[in-house]
């Protein structure tokens, strides 16, 4: 059952890096002004697309729409991208690849902005690989580039300079009489603060203004995970095979705390996971001995008390069936920290001399997981792991240690 589980869990994973994303109401509007009411595909793109596929109708055939046949297109209350010709500086920041320039080198290129906030002056975001840009618009203008730039200067023996004119751009342009300027030489070029400055000048020109970037959910979920384990065990001895034991199963409680960050791209479905968890494995075996010199017959009696804080740190992918519904598949790395954890070997009551107590250490483990989450708030997950070794700090023992695992969640925010 064990092979079945991990093959559904590895099957579903991997249609889901594949699967289509959701089509959401939307429009665009063509070269000759035309607006077309249609279902777009939400990417919920990182960089700023070139193209987009839409749907008249739900069961309509999906068709592509460019950026030579689009001036605007929009998902509505999520996303929004406008076509503009553009002066744009794609100057590296990076480190190694810096400009000797301290201006900008702009080029005029045709491309798609996404709106941040839309009102009496617009802020837009260009994203491309490692490039990020910022511009804005007053009704009527031109759009143009927040200028900044990181660049090396001869002036002082190629040190790391920065090229701020955006701060200047919005002291001459964008400002009003309640901001002063010590509050925009404080502003970094980053989206949350730039976000953060155009809503207080729409609302201090009492301006009606959509802020595209408002987020829908929480990106950090904090959710108690108990469950049971069904944990198997088998050991065994390299220089003597009589001193292998098969522990059988074992049905154990667990408890865990999850920490999930949801990353804020492909509409919400990717998430990084860790969840620090207890657990443990207690079971008692005894076998016969057979000895030849001379003959006889002793019982052996391994005892096994492992505990340990499991701590597997992984991605997730949710695939959404409604609002309130969704399924979700994991896989992660599992670090385990034993604590005071061992293997006795009792020899007809009496310690046998050699290896007759063993301490356990657990090595890294891959788990893997397929689950149901209900409105955020409730889950249930069915964890399988592979097959892992604790003996592995002794060269004369092996061991097969496999769990699998019924979790329940509460989300507590």
């Amino acid at each position: 059952m064990n092979k079945y589980f991990l093959t559904l869990t590895i099957s579903i994973l991997s249609y889901s890096l594949y699967a289509q994303n959701t089509y959401e109401k939307g429009y665009f509007i063509n070269n000759i002004g035309v607006k077309t009411d249609c279902l777009i595909r939400n990417l919920d793109w990182e960089k700023n697309p070139t193209e987009f596929k839409y749907k008249i109708s739900e069961n309509a055939i999906s068709k592509t729409a460019d950026i030579e046949s689009v001036k605007e297109f929009c998902i509505l209350d999520i996303s929004k991208f406008t076509r503009f010709k553009v002066h744009i500086d794609r100057s590296s920041n990076d480190t190694e690849e810096l400009s000797q320039l301290r201006d900008p080198v702009f080029e005029e290129e045709i491309i798609f902005l996404k709106i941040l906030i839309e009102g009496k002056v617009n802020l837009y975001i260009y994203t491309d690989s490692n490039l990020t840009r910022y511009f804005y618009k007053f009704d009527e203008s031109n759009v143009e580039q927040l200028v900044y730039k990181r660049y090396l200067s001869s002036k002082t023996n190629y040190k790391i300079r920065k090229n701020v004119r955006y701060k200047q751009q919005l002291w001459n342009n964008v400002k009003c009489n309640t901001i002063e300027k010590k509050e925009i030489n404080k502003i970094k070029y980053s989206k949350k603060e730039l976000v953060k400055y155009f809503i207080k000048y729409n609302e201090c020109n009492n301006s009606e203004f959509i802020n595209f970037t408002r987020k829908k959910r929480d990106f950090i979920n904090l959710t108690i995970r108990p469950g049971i384990n069904q944990s198997s065990l088998i050991f065994d001895n390299y220089s003597d095979i009589r001193y292998g034991v098969d522990m059988g199963n074992q049905t154990s409680f667990r408890i865990g705390i999850e920490a999930e960050i949801i990353m804020p791209f492909n509409n919400n479905k990717w998430a990084f996971i860790i969840e620090p968890s207890y657990q443990y494995f207690k079971a008692e075996k005894t076998r016969l001995l057979y000895f030849e010199y001379p003959t006889e017959v002793k019982e052996l009696t391994a005892k096994v008390d492992y505990k340990s804080i499991d701590i597997p740190v992984g991605i997730r992918y949710y695939q959404f069936v409604s609002d309130k519904s969704k399924f979700f598949v994991n896989a992660s790395l599992l670090l385990s920290i034993a604590n005071n954890s061992t293997i006795v070997f009792e020899h007809d009551n009496n310690l046998f001399n050699g290896s007759d107590l063993l301490k356990i250490k657990f090595r890294e483990n891959l788990v893997f997981g397929l689950g149901y989450n209900y409105n955020n708030k409730l889950s249930l997950e069915l964890r399988y792991g592979l097959k892992g070794d604790f003996m592995n700090n002794y060269i004369k023992w092996w061991s097969e240690y496999q769990q699998s695992s019924v979790i329940l969640g509460y989300t507590l925010f």
